[in-house]
Formats: structure tokens, C-alpha cells, sequence
């Protein structure tokens, strides 16, 4: 079944509202928002191939969050491919964050925070899939989330093209050959990340990618706790802390500095996310394992070239820097 929304700002008396709705409908439960409060426009055109949803994507200039509140109520977990076609689009999950140019993609993983933001006239292309259907193709996807490994630019063209062409297939032939049409989609996504992947050294097995997830687990689970310190990490996961910190190692980072990410992580979402408003910049900083505010704020902007306070504004800035990771 193929599917057309479109906002009309003439129609709505709460522009933003109505389309935060119809971008729910479409694809999962989201926050939207954006300066154009009175004549924001829009449309998605949707196509279903066989549980797997294409879309044309075309909108002013807005912010879309995932946030934890939404995520509570709608918990759906797939893989969303997005690759945008008329300008740049900002990304953030996972503490990683930067901009993604037409001809590339970013995907992001709808269980965790993401914030995505584009301007005005802004157009794409996207691709969401059930997280399952992914992995039981390709283990390590979700390490693909956020942009880790730099777009192979020649497959991602070809991905994206795919679904293009596959938008404009008749309905009638959608149905009856979808099966196929979406196993070949899923080949293309394989290859484009088993490609993205090998063009780097990053070949950890599979039981140390497992403790190191457990690691990094347990360091999110008590951010609030003053006494999270290496030790306790170590020997809540089995490890020693020697070999604990040879994987943090492995993995590019060190225990103090995942640590400050994973705050500065929470810091955002807490901070993106219309169910926290009633907290402070203080209070979200404090709870979040930070004791001295100016740090935090030094630390924050380093991280995400924004202020903790200009990630409360409506707007990402058209002044925010291209991240160092692009």
C-alpha cells in the first residue's frame, strides 16, 4: 500500500502539531521542532515493500527527536536510512554528531535518542527496516549507527538509487513481487555496511564486542552513582581491570573518556527531550554525574559545538561547525 501526507499550514491552526502527527503515523512516535510555527509545509510519500518502508521526504526547516518519553511509549526498534538529497542534514545518536551531505547517509537506530535537523526546502530519501531483519543478516550494524565508519560514497549512491527506482514501480507489482524487491534491498544494505566496515581496522570478535557493550551498559546504568568508578565497572561485567581497559583501548576510547561521553550523551537527550523542560540545565547536569557546571558547559560545547542551552532553543543554528568526525 502506498501512501501520500502532505501539511497544509492553511488547514492547520497548530502547523507543527499536526505534522509531528502525520510524522508519527508514518514512522514511529517523534518530537518536532521548528520555528515555523505558522506556514510550516511538508510531505511524505510512503511505499510498503513487503514490511519494509520507503519514503519521499520533503519539509521546512525543522528538528525531529526520537526522545527517551517517546521512545517509553512507542518502543518500535528499526534501522533508518536516510539520505538526503537537497541539503545538508544534522545527526546525533550515540554521542556521535555532524552533517551528512547529498550523496551520503546517515542511519540511526529508533531504540535509542536521535536527533536529525534540516533547513528549509529540505528533501530525502529513507529507508526504515525492522532492527531484526538487519541483524540477522549482519551482526554488527548497529556499530554503523551515528555514522562510526566513514560512507562508502559509490554504494550508498547505488542504495539509494534502488529505492528510488523502487518508489516508482507500480503498486500492483510492489505487491506481488515484494518479497524479492525487499530481499534485494536487504543485500544492498549488507553489502553497503560489511563495505563500510572492512575499509577499517576493526575487527574485534565477537565475545569482546559483547563485553564491551556490557561495559559500556553498566557505565550508562548508573551515571548517578559517585562511586561508578573503573573497579566496579570491571567487576560487574566479570573482567579484570586490566583487561577491561584493553578493550575500552581496542575500541579507540579510554574508561574516563567514555565516561564523560556517555554524560554529555544523557545530558542531550535529557535536554532535547519536552518531557525534561521542567528540569534546569543544573539539575540535568548534576544528576547526570557532573559537579561543576562550568566543566560541564566547556565540555558540552566541545562535544556538540552547541551550548546546552542552545539545544533547548527551537532551532539547531545554520552557524553550528561541521563535525571533526565528517
Amino acid at each position: 500500500m502506498n501512501s501520500y501526507y502532505s501539511l497544509d499550514p492553511d488547514l492547520s491552526t497548530h502547523p507543527v502539531s499536526r505534522w509531528e502527527e502525520i510524522m508519527s503515523e508514518v514512522y514511529y512516535k517523534l518530537d518536532i521542532k521548528s520555528d515555523r510555527r505558522k506556514d510550516l509545509t511538508g510531505s511524505i510519500e510512503e511505499y510498503d515493500v513487503d514490511g519494509l518502508s520507503i519514503t519521499k521526504f520533503s519539509s521546512d526547516q525543522q528538528r525531529v527527536l526520537r526522545s527517551p518519553s517517546k521512545i517509553a511509549i512507542d518502543p518500535d526498534d528499526s534501522y533508518v536510512l536516510v539520505f538526503p538529497l537537497s541539503d545538508d542534514l544534522y545527526f546525533e545518536q550515540l554521542g556521535r554528531n555532524g552533517f551528512i551531505q547529498p550523496g551520503g547517509y546517515v542511519m540511526v537506530r529508533t531504540s535509542e535518542f536521535y536527533e536529525l535537523a534540516c533547513p528549509d526546502g529540505f528533501t530525502n530519501v529513507t529507508l526504515k527496516v525492522p532492527a531484526a531483519r538487519v541483524d540477522e543478516r549482519y551482526h554488527h550494524a548497529e556499530d554503523h549507527c551515528s555514522r562510526k565508519f566513514p560512507n562508502n560514497v559509490s554504494l550508498s549512491r547505488v542504495l539509494r538509487s534502488f529505492l528510488v527506482s523502487l518508489s516508482e514501480v507500480d503498486e500492483d507489482s510492489l505487491s506481488r513481487h515484494g518479497g524479492r524487491f525487499a530481499d534485494e534491498t536487504l543485500n544492498l544494505v549488507q553489502l553497503l555496511l560489511e563495505a563500510e566496515r572492512s575499509g577499517e581496522e576493526y575487527q574485534s570478535s565477537r565475545s569482546r564486542r559483547c563485553l564491551n557493550q556490557q561495559v559500556v551498559h553498566h557505565m550508562r546504568s548508573n551515571l548517578e552513582d559517585p562511586d561508578l568508578n573503573p573497579a566496579v565497572t570491571a567487576a560487574s561485567v566479570g573482567i579484570s581491570r586490566s583487561y577491561m581497559d584493553r578493550l575500552l583501548h581496542d575500541a579507540g576510547t579510554s574508561y574516563q573518556r567514555k565516561l564523560r561521553e556517555l554524560r554529555l550523551q544523557n545530558c542531550y537527550e535529557k535536554l532535547a527531550d519536552a518531557a525534561c523542560r521542567h528540569l534546569s540545565i543544573s539539575e540535568i547536569a548534576y544528576t547526570s554525574g557532573f559537579s561543576n557546571i562550568s566543566h560541564f558547559t566547556k565540555s558540552f560545547k566541545e562535544m556538540y559545538s552547541l551550548t546546552p542551552r542552545q539545544i533547548r532553543q527551537e532551532l539547531v543554528p545554520r552557524s553550528v561547525k561541521r563535525a571533526e568526525r565528517l
